[in-house]
């Protein structure tokens, strides 16, 4: 079984970095954006212990706001991505959270987690210079809440499903407030 968690990111979001998404990344198709918190992985686990392991998680995190600092390029891995400015402590936690217990194995260390939603994936580097000169100014003003972790599952190559969610907490209550 090859899974992946992720946060899709909120509707008025999506509608604003559809035409983007759609014309840069070749998954867009097959998948929403989203914001990648457990890379995809091949487990050995059950789909019960994978579940309570989500469901511990997300139990433990309280939603938060997520916004975006304009488009940066990652040569190494040939993409062109919004930078996180808002919530990207929270998102480093939910990322080491997966990445313990049962699913600690999954762990590449070789591969550094930076948040980020990946705008655009490329074949050249020609190509991603090409592609920054049309994402450059592209300037998204919303953020959204997250609100819930979902868990993939590949069907096919570039194919994924949800097979499920895990809603975080609306509130924290040892703070007795919303968020």
């Amino acid at each position: 079984m090859v899974i992946c968690g992720v946060i899709y990111v909120g509707e008025q979001v999506e509608k604003a970095i559809r035409e983007a998404y759609d014309k840069h990344n070749p998954i867009a198709s097959h998948v929403r954006p989203h914001l990648t918190l457990l890379f995809p992985s091949e487990t050995g686990l059950r789909p019960v212990e994978i579940y309570a392991h989500f469901e511990n998680v997300a139990s433990e995190t309280v939603r938060f706001s997520v916004g975006f600092n304009g488009v940066k390029l990652r040569p190494q891995d040939l993409l062109a991505y919004l930078d996180i400015s808002e919530g990207a402590d929270r998102l480093r936690l939910l990322n080491r959270k997966l990445y313990s217990g049962e699913l600690e194995e999954l762990l590449d260390v070789d591969r550094p987690f930076y948040p980020h939603l990946t705008l655009g994936r490329f074949e050249t580097e020609v190509d991603m210079n090409r592609a920054y000169d049309d994402l450059k100014d592209f300037n998204l003003t919303s953020d959204f809440i997250a609100e819930r972790l979902s868990l993939l599952e590949r069907q096919a190559p570039h194919r994924w499903e949800t097979i499920r969610t895990f809603d975080f907490r609306k509130r924290d209550p040892e703070l007795g407030a919303s968020e």
